[in-house]
């Protein structure tokens, strides 16, 4: 019985020095950083590896009663056309879906007047998509549905919301 109560102790002694020594070490897996260059190409290609269904359109978004936040997504695609000015027109595929968006999702935001798009979670995208709707919307009706995305959906939850820049 001693015996066992002394290897024991050891045991829980070698435990305590092997995890003590761990804590102030940093961790050797490297994380990529999150700019919207990686959540438009590795992040979207990992979602879709992932089992994530993507789609592309317009949206708008709301917040229930309950504080959870909805994606209304109009769909749309490119339509190629020699006689308009850019090769192409966006055209409506009349679907029409809603999609929670997840707490932990991430986006791509292109603000008003800018082509540059910027990394974000979901509650500074959605900050920013009604900020941005109230600034540039006013008096345009059409500015909200002539902003477009990528939309990366698992589930019935959007994980990731890509800006695109169209000129």
């Amino acid at each position: 019985m001693k015996l066992l109560k002394l290897v024991l102790i050891i045991l829980i002694i070698s435990g305590l020095v092997f995890t003590a020594g761990c804590r102030g070490e940093q961790s050797t897996l490297d994380e990529p950083e999150i700019t919207a260059g990686y959540l438009s190409g590795e992040y979207a290609v990992q979602l879709v590896r992932d089992g994530a269904k993507s789609c592309f359109g317009s949206i708008s978004i709301y917040e229930d009663e309950e504080g959870v936040i909805w994606v209304d997504v109009v769909e749309k695609e490119f339509v190629e056309d020699s006689k308009q000015p850019n090769g192409f027109y966006i055209a409506y595929k009349n679907l029409e879906s809603t999609y929670q968006l997840s707490p932990e999702a991430r986006a791509t935001f292109i603000p008003g007047g800018k082509s540059a798009a910027l990394a974000m979670g979901a509650y500074e995208f959605v900050g920013a998509v009604l900020s941005d709707i109230a600034e540039y919307g006013n008096g345009n009706p059409e500015y909200e549905e002539n902003k477009l995305y990528e939309i990366y959906v698992i589930g019935e939850q959007i994980e990731l919301l890509v800006a695109w820049y169209i000129p």
